[in-house]
Formats: structure tokens, C-alpha cells, sequence
């Protein structure tokens, strides 16, 4: 399937990305529809942007399922107080003007939905003694949305385009686990890039330019990590079903003149016939 762009206008709710994978059905028997990852993540999109907007986080917590961790500079849980505004990145003296829906890139099967979206979002800051003002900010998620969790987010990670800093320390990942064979590839670019789906909607966003949408560009973007050192810091969390599976972990980028940049990323897969995995969604955030 040629690759196609899958930006939509701002505020669109238009959605684009591979087609549902429908089940066979025997003669005389009633279909099951099919899933369409476009009007699945489309539903969560809009559910957030309504928990962000009234800074719900009831209502946002709706979309997860229990056991979910998002990342955003460390792991949070489903339950946290003030989830909504950590997300999006809404100070104690900010209000959210706006949030818009910049680009939703969407793909999968009966089993679970990837999606990749990015939120336009105007703020007004009104710190005390100071002259209010209104800021646009940028912040891209990618989320794995899984049937056998009702259709709610599994995983999730939400960052605003930034370069990464030198730090000394990072936060523990949350809930952690033994690693599997998808937490490695999380500092290796080269493998990333051979596992990749040929699915439109495969998706790779970095720190700090914009996501690369389709096999080429993820795998173009993926090249320019090359030279790189890269190594998992710390315990990671990774979760393999018979039907999806993700990675999270904390990131270190050695280089000379000071401690490592800093990162944490997330990697969503599916299982292949042969026990391996195709890596159809990968975000590096900056910390």
C-alpha cells in the first residue's frame, strides 16, 4: 500500500490510517463488524479533549484502563490527582483556552489500535503580579487501545517537542518488569528500524521535531539516530499479550562533556505468526 499523508487541518475530526483487518465468517453466518482504528481513536481523542478542556480527571480516566502508565517526563498512574493538567502541561495559574486536534494518525486490527495524535493547545497564563499572557503549545501522544481492555488505553505517552537535556538522575519507571525482547530495541535505532510494520499508519516521533508518519520516514527518522549511544537506564516496563504488546523505559544518550541526555520512550508492537514482533509505534520524550 503506497504511503500517503495523514495530517489533518486543525480542529479537523477527520482521522486517517490503515484499514480494519475483518474476520472470516462462514456462509449464512452473521458478520462481526470489523474494527475501524479511525473511528476507535477517534472516540478516545475526543473523550480526552473534553477531560482536558474541563481539567477532568474523572472523566479522562475513563479512557485508560487501570493498569495503564503514561509517560510524560516520568510514569503516572491512571489515579493521580491533577492527570489531566500533568498531560497537556497546565500550570497552577494557567487555563486552558483551546485544545485542537492537529493530526490523528490511526491503525490496527479486531485486536487493538495504535494512534498517534497531536494536540494544538492555547493557554492563558495568569501568574499573580504579572502581565497575563496567552501561549500556543504543541503535545503528541501515542496510545495503544486494546479490545480486551474494553477498548480503553493500555499505554500511553504524551510530550511537547523539545531537545533533551544533561541530567544527573531520572525518575524509576513505574510498575516495572522483567524486559522481554521489545525493551532492547528501545536503544537500538538499527533494529527499530528493520521491525517496523509496512502499515501506512506506522508511526516514529522523536523529541524534538516532528513525528515521522509511514514505514519511510519512521525508518528515515530512525537512520539519523545513527552513531548514537544508547542504552537502557534503569528497570523498564514491558507487557506482551498474545495479540499487542508496548515498552517503556528511561533512555540515556552518552555522550562526551557531561552527564547523558535524558529520555524516556515508549514502543507499542504487534506479534507476528512466528513469535516476533513489528514495531508499529515509537516515541522518544525529552527530559
Amino acid at each position: 500500500m503506497a504511503e500517503r499523508p495523514l495530517a489533518t487541518g486543525a480542529g479537523s475530526s477527520a482521522v486517517a490510517g490503515s484499514s480494519a483487518v475483518g474476520s472470516t465468517v462462514a456462509p449464512g453466518a452473521t458478520a462481526k463488524p470489523a474494527v475501524v482504528p479511525a473511528v476507535r481513536a477517534q472516540k478516545v481523542i475526543d473523550a480526552q479533549i473534553a477531560a482536558f478542556t474541563s481539567r477532568s480527571d474523572a472523566e479522562l480516566g475513563k479512557t485508560f484502563d487501570r493498569s495503564a502508565v503514561i509517560l510524560v517526563h516520568s510514569g503516572h498512574e491512571v489515579d493521580e490527582e491533577e492527570l489531566a493538567s500533568t498531560l497537556i502541561q497546565v500550570g497552577p495559574h494557567e487555563r486552558v483556552l483551546e485544545i485542537k486536534l492537529s493530526q490523528l494518525v490511526a491503525g490496527g486490527n479486531d485486536d487493538a489500535v495504535w494512534l498517534m495524535a497531536e494536540f494544538a493547545i492555547t493557554k492563558r497564563n495568569e501568574e499573580p503580579q504579572e502581565q497575563p499572557t496567552t501561549n500556543h503549545e504543541t503535545i503528541r501522544a501515542t496510545q495503544l487501545i486494546a479490545a480486551s481492555a474494553d477498548w480503553k488505553v493500555v499505554t500511553a505517552a504524551f510530550s511537547e517537542p523539545r531537545d533533551p537535556g544533561r541530567l544527573g538522575g531520572v525518575f524509576p519507571m513505574h510498575s516495572t518488569t522483567a524486559p522481554g525482547p521489545l525493551t532492547p530495541m528501545l536503544a537500538a535505532p538499527a533494529k527499530l528500524a528493520d521491525a517496523l510494520a509496512v502499515d501506512p499508519a506506522v508511526v516514529a516521533v522523536p523529541p524534538d521535531k516532528a513525528a515521522a508518519v509511514g514505514p519511510s520516514a519512521a525508518r528515515a527518522l530512525l537512520a539519523s539516530f545513527a552513531g548514537r549511544k544508547l542504552e537502557v537506564n534503569g528497570a523498564s516496563r514491558e507487557v506482551r499479550t498474545e495479540k499487542w504488546g508496548f515498552a517503556q523505559a528511561n533512555v540515556s544518550w552518552l555522550e562526551p562533556g557531561g552527564n547523558p541526555f535524558r529520555l524516556t520512550a515508549q514502543l507499542i508492537a504487534l506479534p507476528k505468526p512466528d513469535g516476533s514482533w513489528t514495531v508499529v509505534a515509537i516515541q522518544f520524550l525529552a527530559l
